[in-house]
């Protein structure tokens, strides 16, 4: 908000009054090839999304350079490094995705080895011993074989 000084300078100060009015804009307005998020995630959801880090100037009736500048993540309540943190998880999106499947390959296939392992000891073609080992040293009286 401004006003004038004792000295009749004009100043800028916070004050309740000259809080932002925001409202929202654009439903019904544009074609939806244009809506946010009509080419891919990363309209809103990027390291430097303007939906969120855009910086916007407050306008008045006065003409002034000394308006507040503010980001839209404030407008809307957000935190600005965990939206930045959000945004470079789409960025290696595609990464987290051959991570993923690959895990879940190696686990499928463990679990399908378990499987067969375990459909085999319940039926009986595997055994749950190991093969019996010859003796060391040979009782007494007998001889090596070699």
């Amino acid at each position: 908000m401004f006003r004038l000084d004792k000295e009749n300078n004009l100043i800028a100060e916070d004050h309740e009054a000259a809080q932002p009015v925001t409202w929202p804009l654009a439903h019904d307005v544009r074609p939806a090839s244009l809506a946010l998020g009509a080419e891919d995630c990363g309209d809103c959801h990027s390291v430097s999304s303007p939906f969120f880090f855009a910086k916007v100037a407050g306008t008045g009736p006065l003409k002034t350079d000394r308006g507040a500048v503010r980001s839209m993540h404030e407008f809307m309540g957000k935190d600005k490094y965990y939206q930045k943190l959000f945004g470079l998880s789409f960025t290696l999106r595609s990464l987290f995705k051959v991570i993923l499947f690959t895990a879940l390959f190696f686990i499928a296939a463990i679990l399908l080895i378990l499987f067969v392992l375990a459909l085999g000891r319940f039926t009986g073609l595997i055994q749950g011993t190991a093969p019996a080992s010859p003796e060391w040293p040979p009782p007494s009286g007998k001889t090596s074989t070699k």
